[in-house]
């Protein structure tokens, strides 16, 4: 932009209230000439304008000002421009303007109105909005509008007067019962709020709207008969009233009928004149009930099943099957309905993380790791992908790669210390895999820095750290504060007993496995391989026989401790 632009912009937009001034007659009044220039210029903005010239146009609205700098048509059309290129702040400055230079003008002030309304200033919308029904009294929607506003604002009392106001002079309406009653409602005024539905349905016996309201309130005071008489009435008029309908349904599920409540939830879906989305919002309301959902879980099946036979290709309904089949732990189906919805939304991230997940749960380590690296040329800056792929990478003994994608993930991490935690601790597994002692140290460091709660990352951390031979007594210390959780741990407890066999503690040692050995580490390979090798050391050989033989009956084989024993194969 123009130096000159720039000079005139500062000068005009700073506080709005210096505006730089122009060579008049000594009067104050344009020559013929300047006139001219002022209109030529102006039509001429306008057209720019309308052509979407925006810059064109502000240079030549800026030169109108200098002409005219108190001109109310100028700065209304500033405003509208800057409102049109999304500068709300010189928007709401031009409109202030043209209100100033003149504050009777209605569509000022309403541009100025809207202009606060879009950035939520209820209080200034409403100050405008006050002008504007002292200059038109006589447009009804001013006035309502002015109400919504003080509802909006918590001015119930001054809606509800000018409200009062309205049916007195314009005569009752559906619009100004409901915005009473709504105010009302706000005010806990039961009384006021029956009133005024009664009222209402005097005036327009058939509208189906009061009926429900009638009903909802008399259901939240705890009158249910009554509640019932109108839901009844509102069925009777319209027995196609979806919301009635809805209505009818939380009020047998909120009264503790759950079966009335499943029952008209099922006609609910089946028919089909109502409208899709709020049969998926009627299911899902269900669904996310934690309470309902262990109790029902049948019925709520029955009503996903209902409306996918007829809507089987509908994305939210494959979704709310998927999210059944996981609150269920139904891995298999889930597995199913999400790479379905993979295959057919590739937008929806979400299912993408789900499916990763049922996919690493169900230790398919060659789909997470496909999916995955599909996911991430799809969503480069996600990080729980590129944290998957390094799982699974490393599950797979792709240590390079499983390095290479969690360093790189890390660029993307949102800062969630569960997710650091968990990316320093498959890079300490990962360097720990390809003896990189040092960086495998440092991440679990890092790890432990930001979780240092976490028992897998102590238990593994100090599990390393003795079979390296080094840091014993930190080793012998995470492995106390693992026990200190959870004293029953066979896997705790293992590391615990080998942490003491490094330090030369045998006899403790044998009594440490032996307890992981009581709590279900019989079943465990690495768990009877360590016994082995305690009983050894205590010289206790036919003991040690004894565990060996346990290792091959759970179809094991051990060189090791083959080799140990000094047996031959």
């Amino acid at each position: 932009m123009k130096f000159y632009l720039i000079i005139i912009l500062i000068f005009i937009t700073w506080g709005c209230t210096s505006l730089r001034k122009t060579e008049r007659s000594s009067k104050g009044h344009l020559s013929i000439e300047q006139q001219s220039e002022f209109d030529y210029q102006l039509s001429d903005a306008l057209k720019q304008k309308m052509l979407g010239n925006y810059n064109r146009a502000e240079l030549l609205l800026l030169k109108c000002l200098d002409l005219k700098p108190k001109n109310a048509v100028v700065y209304y059309e500033l405003s509208l421009l800057f409102g049109n290129i999304g500068d709300k702040n010189s928007a709401v400055c031009f409109a202030r303007k043209a209100v100033q230079n003149d504050p009777t003008n209605e569509w000022y002030l309403l541009q100025c109105a809207k202009l606060y309304q879009e950035t939520g200033k209820v209080d200034s919308v409403i100050y405008f909005f006050k002008n504007v029904v002292t200059i038109r009294p006589d447009k009804y929607e001013y006035s309502f509008k002015l109400a919504q506003l003080y509802l909006e604002g918590k001015y119930f009392k001054k809606s509800i007067k000018i409200l009062n106001r309205l049916e007195l002079s314009t005569g009752p309406s559906r619009d100004i019962y409901f915005a009473e009653y709504r105010n009302y409602l706000a005010l806990n005024d039961n009384k006021s709020c029956l009133n005024t539905l009664n009222k209402a349905l005097k005036k327009f016996p058939d509208e189906t709207r009061f009926y429900g309201l009638l009903a909802e309130h008399y259901a939240s005071i705890g009158n249910h008969d009554q509640a019932l008489i109108n839901y009844s009435k509102l069925l009777s008029l319209d027995a196609e009233d979806e919301r009635g309908n809805l209505s009818l349904i939380d009020f047998y599920r909120n009264s503790g009928d759950i079966q009335k409540s499943f029952y008209l939830s099922g006609r609910f879906i089946s028919n089909e004149g109502f409208k899709v989305p709020h049969k998926i919002e009627l299911i899902a309301s269900y669904l996310n009930d934690e309470v309902c959902f262990s109790k029902n879980r049948t019925e709520i099946k029955m009503l996903i099943d209902s409306f996918l036979s007829k809507n089987r290709e509908n994305l939210q309904g494959r979704t709310i099957l998927a999210n059944f089949y996981l609150k269920s732990n139904d891995l298999k189906n889930a597995r199913t309905e999400l790479s379905y919805l993979v295959a057919n939304s590739n937008s929806d991230i979400l299912v993408w993380e789900q499916l990763l997940f049922v996919l690493n749960s169900m230790n398919d380590m060659i789909g997470v790791y496909n999916l995955s690296d599909t996911a991430i040329n799809l969503f480069k800056d996600n990080p729980l992908f590129y944290l998957y792929k390094g799982i699974s990478a490393y599950q797979l003994k792709h240590y390079d790669v499983a390095i290479s994608s969690l360093k790189h993930g890390l660029k993307f991490s949102d800062g969630s210390r569960d997710l650091l935690s968990k990316y320093y601790s498959y890079l300490g597994e990962a360097y720990n895999a390809v003896s990189d002692d040092s960086n495998s140290d440092y991440y679990f460091e890092k790890a432990l820095s930001f979780d240092p709660k976490n028992f897998v990352i102590l238990n593994n951390y100090s599990y390393y750290l003795t079979l390296r031979g080094v840091r014993l007594d930190s080793a012998l210390n995470y492995s106390k504060r693992c026990l200190k959780v959870e004293p029953h741990n066979p896997i705790f407890l293992d590391t615990y007993a080998w942490v003491l066999y490094k330090i030369g503690k045998t006899n403790e040692a044998k009594t440490a496995i032996e307890g992981a050995l009581s709590y279900g580490g019989n079943k465990n390979k690495n768990i009877l391989e360590h016994y082995c090798e305690i009983l050894l050391k205590l010289n206790m050989r036919e003991s040690a026989l004894e565990c060996y033989k346990k290792i091959i009956e759970l179809g094991k084989e051990s060189p090791r401790i083959r080799e140990i024993l000094n047996l031959s194969k």
